[in-house]
């Protein structure tokens, strides 16, 4: 990189920091069970919307309570609108009583972004890869985080836990109209009324409403059940003045709408924090994979002169096995360059966050994967957050990750061994992703 482009960047990051406090506060949500405590609280106390975009809402108790919640929360008057990934939802978990129970209540809007379409081969990998809910118009909760059992406090066993990040953001101030919350709205409205946000066409005749009045039936004993069941979870106060840190500026980052390849938005403004960060960068993605593209805008010998340690998941620990073998093949690139590889090796349990610090004052943190379906295809959120205090705060939480992981650049490094059953997908993958590594 050229002492000019490097200048050149420098110029473009100023407009994601301030000075001085601007107005935002936020909330590092790191716990599952702290998570599951704020999203039930969000919607307990929403007064008058609740905007909420999600790529994945799993068919298990987290998410039938999740649904429970919003459905008790329209009928006291809130309007509720859903946009949710139209090919994840409508394929792996079929929500169809549930769209029912939903349409049934006049406050409730819900949208699928671009269900899948099998003779246009465009819409397949047009994904809505967004995370986040936004309450009344002044508080949003955005990260990595699906809905769903694993990512929650929901179930007893441990088992393929999955620890994730998101960020709180909350203002008191009525008149900041810069604040990241209305940037977060802004980016819903936009989606929202893109022509790839379908509205559901279901007619709903007696049988349907019987159905939906049922189902509707079922969310209200199952939520009764679950306050007396979780009563720790719910009927919770948060005094967000109190637990909040006032950050110098936060900056909405995503990428743009449209199906095929997409501008790199989110990416290319990531790369720029890369050329100017002075000293030291964290990285965490549950898998790292580059295109021959994204190699071409990012040369990981540029960043040799710098410590930069990247945090991941092990063949232990991983959950999606296809986008590991992808990893696998950069995995001695990313040596050979310097970075400081830490493989997650925590028993019975995963990272999905999505984060990066630089320095001592600037982090990022969403739904953005370092790889080729987060830079072209999805479309992603990241935070931009201009804050020492919040960056300390992140710092801790991925050393504990580091700590709970072994540094890959050593020779005969001792690692815990996945299932022999693991081992032979992992072999099996690596053969049929070879071709296609550009859509992992």
């Amino acid at each position: 990189m050229s002492i000019k482009q490097s200048n050149l960047n420098e110029e473009s990051i100023k407009k994601y920091l301030s000075p001085t406090f601007l107005g935002d506060r936020v909330v590092l949500v790191e716990e599952r069970e702290i998570s599951a405590k704020i999203k039930i609280n969000l919607i307990e106390n929403a007064k008058k919307s609740l905007d909420i975009s999600y790529f994945q809402v799993q068919k298990d108790e987290a998410g039938i309570l999740f649904f429970a919640g919003l459905i008790e929360a329209a009928k006291r008057g809130v309007k509720v609108r859903i946009l949710l990934d139209g090919k994840c939802n409508k394929i792996k978990y079929n929500l169809d009583d549930t769209n029912l129970a939903l349409l049934r209540n006049p406050n409730i809007e819900i949208k699928y972004y671009d269900p899948l379409n099998i003779i246009n081969p465009k819409s397949w990998n047009n994904i809505l890869h967004d995370k986040y809910i936004v309450v009344d118009n002044k508080i949003a909760i955005i990260g990595g985080r699906n809905i769903g059992n694993q990512y929650f406090a929901f179930h007893n066993s441990d088992y393929n836990k999955i620890n994730d990040r998101e960020v709180l953001i909350y203002t008191n101030n009525s008149n900041f109209t810069s604040s990241a919350v209305v940037q977060i709205e802004d980016y819903f409205n936009l989606i929202w009324q893109s022509k790839y946000s379908k509205v559901l066409n279901i007619k709903m005749n007696k049988k349907r409403i019987l159905k939906a009045d049922n189902k509707i039936n079922y969310f209200e004993s199952f939520l009764k059940v679950e306050r007396e069941k979780y009563k720790h979870l719910f009927n919770n106060e948060f005094d967000w003045d109190l637990y909040s840190i006032e950050v110098n500026k936060i900056s909405l980052i995503y990428n743009s709408i449209k199906r095929g390849k997409k501008e790199p938005s989110c990416w290319k403004e990531i790369i720029k924090f890369f050329d100017v960060a002075k000293e030291n960068i964290i990285i965490q993605s549950p898998y790292i994979i580059f295109s021959k593209a994204m190699k071409n805008k990012f040369k990981l010998n540029n960043y040799s002169n710098k410590s930069i340690s990247v945090i991941t998941n092990s063949a232990y620990s991983t959950l999606d096995l296809l986008a590991f073998t992808g990893y696998l093949k950069h995995k001695k690139s990313l040596i050979k360059n310097k970075f400081k590889l830490y493989e997650y090796q925590r028993e019975k349990s995963s990272i999905h966050g999505k984060s990066y610090v630089f320095d001592d004052n600037l982090s990022i943190v969403g739904s953005f994967n370092l790889d080729p379906r987060s830079v072209y295809l999805s479309t992603e959120t990241m935070l931009i957050i201009d804050s020492v205090k919040f960056n300390q705060e992140l710092r801790k939480k991925l050393n504990i990750l580091i700590d709970d992981s072994v540094l890959v650049n050593q020779k005969n490094v001792k690692q815990k061994s996945p299932s022999l059953f693991k081992r032979i997908i992992l072999v099996i993958f690596s053969v049929l992703t070879y071709f296609f590594n550009f859509l992992l």
